[in-house]
């Protein structure tokens, strides 16, 4: 006998709003502003797993309450059926499958189809909605939530970790297209061999990148199918790396023709930025922090440059000294024992 939605979420035990029919499914989530994340599952198919996914899934409304809806739906029904139609979902998927709703309702941003402990989803919804965040300031983020590329804040210019970022088809245009920063493109698949051992140099790239103005941007073209089209993906991995400067299009897409190594990619993206990057910001030491920011670490030459207050040298002098610091630093560009 099938269970319904609401026989396997309680209302007064947990914070899962069970979606019943469309025209509920329309008012609660498409037209709304929040986001959110919706289980749908087969209640007849699924009756013996659903107990303990139920009780998994409801722990992780817990956490969510208030700042993300959480929702379930059961496929077995017909309402439920035609609701799991706008993202795909039928009788015949791998269910429980989880859906991430941020902007676009109508386009999950991340579809789960296997089982994770509540810890790992929690962490997968709050990595998304960083990069949401992160777009709407002019910056990126990394799948953990870090800051990872992007405009610093002038007020706090702390330095990023890695230049490594996810980059999905709803944030592409923020983090690639319309980055003023070099930026190195890899479009992957998750079962291929030479993906996974590129992985760890694009990563190690980004990490020795951090300090430039660029970023290395990590794409599952399995799950981002339209933005390989566009890009003429037909192996895997396929590498793009694009030009300094705002307005980017897929024009300026060229097929990258280096090595796969951290220092090959280190390297050629560094060139790229040499001749196509906008000119690296010298952060100005306000405070003991960013000062350690900056300088702290083993085996590195931090080159400090006190100059005239500005109401001597006036804004035009001001900019004169620091245009030339960025000319100088420019010139040791890749020497990672300097640093300005």
């Amino acid at each position: 006998t099938s269970r319904s939605a609401r026989a396997f979420y309680d209302s007064s035990k947990d914070d899962v709003e069970t979606i019943t029919s469309f025209k509920e499914f329309e008012s609660k989530v498409l037209q709304d502003e929040f986001f959110w994340l919706i289980q749908f599952y087969d209640a007849s198919a699924h009756a013996t797993a659903m107990p303990q996914q139920a009780s998994l899934y409801g722990a992780v409304s817990k956490v969510l309450k208030g700042m993300i809806h959480v929702g379930a739906v059961d496929v077995s029904t017909a309402e439920g059926s035609k609701i799991a139609a706008t993202y795909h979902q039928t009788a015949m998927s791998k269910l429980p499958t989880i859906v991430i709703l941020l902007q676009d309702k109508k386009n999950p941003v991340e579809t789960i189809t296997q089982a994770v402990q509540p810890e790992e989803l929690i962490q997968k919804v709050f990595g998304r909605v960083s990069q949401v965040i992160s777009s709407r300031m002019g910056t990126t983020a990394n799948d953990d939530g870090n800051r990872a590329g992007g405009a610093e804040s002038s007020s706090s210019p702390r330095k990023r970790r890695t230049a490594f970022a996810t980059v999905t088809g709803a944030n592409f245009d923020e983090m690639v297209l319309n980055n003023p920063q070099v930026v190195l493109v890899a479009f992957t698949a998750p079962w291929c061999g030479h993906c996974k051992h590129l992985e760890p140099e694009f990563k190690q790239a980004g990490k020795d990148l951090a300090s430039e103005e660029a970023l290395l941007a990590w794409v599952n073209a399995e799950e981002e199918q339209a933005l390989s089209s566009m890009y003429g993906v037909n192996g895997f991995p396929t590498i793009k790396l694009f030009r300094g400067g705002k307005g980017k299009s897929a024009s300026d897409a060229k097929d990258f023709m280096y090595e796969r190594s951290a220092e090959a990619i280190t390297a050629a993206v560094l060139e790229e930025v040499g001749r196509t990057g906008v000119p690296k910001e010298i952060p100005e030491l306000t405070s003991q922090a960013i000062f350690q920011d900056e300088c702290q670490g083993s085996n590195r030459i931090c080159v400090l440059a006190a100059l005239p207050h500005i109401l001597d040298s006036g804004a035009d002098g001001r900019n004169k000294y620091r245009d030339l610091l960025s000319t100088i630093s420019k010139n040791f560009k890749g020497v990672g024992a300097f640093s300005f």
